[in-house]
């Protein structure tokens, strides 16, 4: 397969009635104009979600009035730049073919094809319970033979279906039709075992990437993790959590972000190159691979304002190439969450953020994945677990990993018999405790019920404060005020040995109030079960990031200062933010510190197996190449 870490995704989703469709576009130009933006692979539409194919196809239908096959010009005309073209085509969405077949369509529980809102592109999608499925592998045989260098499937999602092909096979293996879990169950593993034909069909030659909302092992050559952090739809705090989730399953891993302001589609909406080079420097500090999304316009095609940007944010990421090509990304903690977490719920979201503000790199992995080279776990809720997991996290903590265990993850240790240093006493009878911090006469909210846990031969960090009320209405009055109590003799943070406790859900609470006593709480448990830092600097802002990346020839530190501006829930940058000076000190002694961004050395200090230096004047990003 051709190597590529720089890329373009092209939508195209066309709706009807467009005259002259792409008569102004030129292939060997569009191509020309990638070449010169420094593109080396790109994600092409031979098909678009509302149905209509840009190929010769003999099944499905050619967009009306489109006399050329769009497919085979840009495939020869990439190709003859050395240009990668991986085919798009939605598997989900079929807009077309749905309103000629609607037998093939998912049906509710009324029979109806038409289940959501219109002005919304799901309105309906297709069963792969139907003749549905021939009809897609008909149209993946007729891309394949173009001789494509990889094919992304979009929007493959499992959700109930009540056709009666569904309801059929769901009755003949006893589902409970009844139960929506059951159902969507049901659909998990029927598309499994269609990944697993399209793995098949496809073959090992080619990259290969479902976007769908499950995953299995062994079927996508590499991950793609989607976001546009200017869109209400991911967020500024989605790359992060959904990035660390990916990296330690996949080898190859792509950050695809897009032009647009607002979301997909957005024609006239185009980032500034500020917002752009934030994504590529996040992409940086993940050890991600880049690619930039556009949408073509029907006639056009690629707008100069767009590949100018491209080009530029290319080059900037040229700079950078020769030291963090194939780079993994170094850390260790990890947190553990459960596999239909994949992506980004909101305890993940507050994790990763609060996380990446104390400077501690982490991976999110699966309660089945390899957490043995890590030094410290962070189990945050009741998870799925298996023997398996608890044989690893058993040996994990008996070569002297650290643990720590978060509210509803408390029943974790319990089960495991690890309660070393607290009692379980119940779980909390208020909505919404507190808890003592440090020196302060007030007791902070936790924003949530708590387990309630007893000190039993730990250090206390933090005790529980109960509340005066619930919210409740009792016929009188809606307890929306509701105080601090007394503060008890129970616990909410405590440390003994090798294992930390805090009793309600901090990532939760921290996602959806960012109260800094609530990081610095957990803050406050990790230093004392990880004192040895890989990163450390009480200059830097909350708002930097940082990280260690390592290759086989260099070690980097990525610092980034740029971070959106949330206006009305959108993450909005439009110029780089600034850091004029921060004292940083690297785990490791390195004899030279060399600012990959300017080409300077700086002056390094060497003491006790760490290295210290000073970053002076950081716009947006700096990396900084660490030698021994």
């Amino acid at each position: 397969m051709k190597k590529y870490t720089r890329g373009v995704h092209f939508d195209f989703h066309t709706m009807p009635n467009i005259d002259g469709l792409l008569s102004d576009f030129n292939a060997e130009e569009f191509a020309e104009t990638l070449k010169n933006a420094h593109t080396q692979f790109i994600n092409f539409p031979a098909r678009c979600n509302i149905g209509f194919s840009y190929y010769n196809t003999s099944i499905g239908f050619k967009y009306e009035g489109l006399e050329r096959d769009i497919l085979r010009e840009v495939l020869d005309a990439c190709h003859k730049r050395d240009i990668g073209v991986a085919v798009y085509i939605n598997g989900g969405l079929n807009h077309e073919l749905a309103y000629h077949k609607p037998e093939f369509c998912r049906q509710n529980e009324k029979g109806e094809v038409i289940i959501n809102d219109v002005t919304d592109n799901f309105f309906r999608m297709m069963c792969w319970n139907t003749d549905y499925k021939k009809h897609f592998f008909t149209e993946l045989e007729e891309i394949l033979s173009y001789g494509v260098d990889g094919i992304f499937i979009d929007c493959v999602q499992a959700k109930p279906c009540y056709c009666p092909n569904c309801m059929k096979k769901m009755q003949e293996l006893g589902v409970d039709i009844t139960n929506e879990q059951a159902m969507t169950d049901y659909q998990q593993n029927l598309i499994l075992e269609l990944y697993k034909e399209i793995k098949k069909f496809v073959g090992n030659d080619i990259y290969l990437y479902i976007n769908s909302n499950i995953s299995i092992p062994g079927i996508h050559t590499h991950a793609e993790v989607e976001c546009l952090p200017s869109s209400k739809l991911w967020g500024a705090d989605y790359f992060y959590p959904a990035s660390s989730f990916a990296r330690p399953r996949f080898n190859k891993r792509v950050y695809m972000t897009g032009r647009f302001q607002d979301c997909w589609g957005d024609f006239g909406g185009v980032k500034t190159l500020s917002s752009l080079e934030n994504d590529l420097y996040d992409a940086l500090l993940s050890g991600f691979d880049f690619t930039v999304a556009d949408h073509l316009h029907p006639k056009k095609g690629l707008f100069k304002e767009v590949s100018d940007k491209i080009k530029a944010v290319f080059e900037e990421k040229i700079k950078y190439e020769p030291y963090t090509l194939n780079a993994e990304y170094i850390c260790d903690i990890a947190i553990i969450a459960d596999e239909e977490d994949f992506g980004a719920p909101d305890y993940l979201k507050g994790a990763s953020r609060m996380l990446c503000e104390l400077k501690l790199p982490f991976d999110i992995i699966t309660p089945n994945g390899d957490f043995k080279n890590k030094k410290l776990i962070i189990i945050p809720k009741n998870l799925s677990v298996s023997d398996t997991f608890k044989a690893n996290l058993l040996e994990f903590y008996k070569n002297g990993g650290k643990i720590i265990f978060i509210g509803n993850g408390i029943d974790i240790a319990k089960k495991y018999d690890l309660l070393n240093g607290v009692t379980l006493i119940a779980d909390d009878e208020f909505d919404n405790s507190y808890f003592t911090f440090e020196n302060s006469d007030i007791p902070f909210s936790s924003y949530c019920p708590a387990k309630i846990i007893k000190n039993n031969g730990g250090e206390e960090l933090s005790k529980y404060v109960k509340g005066m009320f619930n919210f409740i209405y009792d016929g009188r009055h809606s307890y929306f005020y509701r105080p601090q109590g007394e503060v008890t003799e129970y616990s909410t943070c405590v440390v003994k040995d090798n294992l930390a406790f805090i009793c309600f859900d901090a990532f939760n609470a921290y996602a959806s109030n960012f109260l800094r006593e609530n990081k610095l709480l957990i803050k406050k448990a990790i230093d004392k079960l990880l004192p040895e830092k890989l990163i450390e600097s009480e200059d830097l802002p909350s708002t930097a990031i940082v990280s260690l990346t390592k290759t086989d020839k260099h070690t980097v530190l990525h610092l980034k200062a740029t971070y959106p501006s949330i206006r009305n829930g959108r993450g909005i940058i439009e110029e780089h933010n600034f850091i004029k000076r921060a004292t940083i000190t690297v785990k490791g002694e390195y004899k030279k510190v060399y600012s990959i961004t300017d080409n300077k050395e700086i002056s390094t200090t060497v003491n006790n197996g760490k290295t210290t230096f000073v970053a002076e004047d950081i716009l947006g990003y700096n990396a900084y190449l660490l030698s021994k």
